[in-house]
């Protein structure tokens, strides 16, 4: 599916073939106002910027995932798994059809759909501009770099718009001017994301970040682990014992995993490229679904793997699923469980899955399977 050839066509995106593809926070109302003001900027400065080059729009120049993914998702549909896989095929092809993909990125715990969707993106050269309004920054030790995102979202996707600026309030009733200052930071985040707009336009190719090529073919088919790069001492453990496992199967197939954060001697930025192309290298990708939400490097290597046509198994131990009332209970975020091509809940079932999908097969790619779901093992 990734698209070497590919290149932003003004044209499309005047005519309304080829709207900005807005990734959001969809759960709770700050995400989705957000969204919807950042999307309102955009679109005055995609139309600024494509009047610059003497286009006129037509509209339709951004798409806004659950606005416009329910209200393109069949009404005669009342089976709720169908839903959800339409729901994915929605957005997935938005994201084919784009001219460029804008991510809203904020808070610690960041959203795995949304660095799903920048991973999916950057594997078809999407231009894409995450967005950050933090003022926090995360340090890196014992490296000592300074990150505003996962580092893996600042490879995929660097070029980053961020305004976590506040004015400050002033004198008089603090709780009146708190929230006037509040009102004025997003203003600010506006008029930044409108001037972005137009330079969306102007320059496409600046917001381009590229990735390493993948790892040239072995004699044997590879299947990669991305665990989350080592960062912590429970993904250490799991990746060792998930190894393990595999290593007592003897598969037919080279077996990486991804280390990005083990050695503190190596270069950070050249052992996130070395996962990078490992991932991408590989015919099957096992993620790590485990936490409160998936961790952000991984869930945008996921989305890169499946930008890149690789097969996925999921692996989620947790016993919680997420509740919605239109849909079913799902493990993990709409977006990493039905991009899966099998879903694992213990590694007991890892070497099994990897010889399923080594020897039976499972179509991959969005385009044919059109978001069909995680199989269950």
């Amino acid at each position: 599916m990734s698209e070497e050839f590919w290149r932003p066509d003004r044209a499309a995106l005047a005519g309304g073939r080829a709207p900005v593809y807005v990734a959001t926070k969809l759960f709770e109302y700050a995400g989705r106002m957000l969204s919807a003001a950042v999307e309102e900027a955009l679109v005055r400065g995609l139309r600024r910027g494509l009047a610059t080059q003497g286009l006129r729009s037509a509209g339709n120049l951004a798409f806004l995932p659950f606005r416009d993914s329910n209200e393109a998702v069949d009404p005669t549909v009342t089976d709720s798994a169908i839903i959800t896989a339409q729901i994915y095929a929605i957005d997935t092809d938005a994201i084919r059809r784009s001219y460029a993909v804008v991510a809203l990125l904020n808070d610690p715990q960041k959203d795995s759909g949304v660095c799903f969707e920048v991973g999916y993106a950057a594997a078809l050269g999407r231009p894409i501009m995450p967005i950050v309004n933090d003022f926090i920054d995360y340090r890196y030790d014992p490296w000592g770099w300074v990150y505003p995102l996962d580092p893996v979202l600042c490879a995929l996707a660097p070029a980053i718009l961020k305004e976590g600026s506040i004015p400050a309030p002033g004198p008089g009733d603090r709780r009146r001017l708190y929230r006037r200052a509040q009102d004025a930071g997003i203003t600010s985040l506006q008029e930044r994301v409108a001037n972005a707009g137009s330079e969306l336009v102007r320059a496409p190719e600046q917001f381009i970040g590229g990735h390493p090529a993948p790892n040239p073919p072995g004699e044997r088919p590879r299947l990669h682990l991305e665990f989350g790069g080592g960062l912590y001492e429970w993904q250490r453990l799991l990746l060792a014992e998930a190894l393990r496992r595999l290593d007592a199967a003897n598969l037919p197939c080279e077996i990486t995993a991804s280390r990005r954060y083990e050695s503190p001697d190596a270069d950070l930025g050249a052992a996130i490229n070395a996962d990078i192309a490992a991932t991408i290298g590989a015919e099957i990708v096992v993620t790590l679904g485990d936490g409160a939400d998936i961790d952000a490097g991984v869930a945008a290597l996921q989305g890169l793997a499946r930008g890149h046509d690789r097969r996925i198994i999921l692996y989620y131990s947790g016993a919680t699923r997420w509740v919605a009332a239109s849909r079913d209970p799902e493990n993990r975020n709409l977006m990493l469980e039905q991009s899966a091509d099998l879903l694992i809940r213990s590694l007991d079932g890892l070497p099994d899955a990897a010889m399923r999908l080594l020897t039976i097969g499972v179509p991959s790619g969005d385009t044919g399977r059109a978001g069909a779901g995680a199989g269950r093992t």
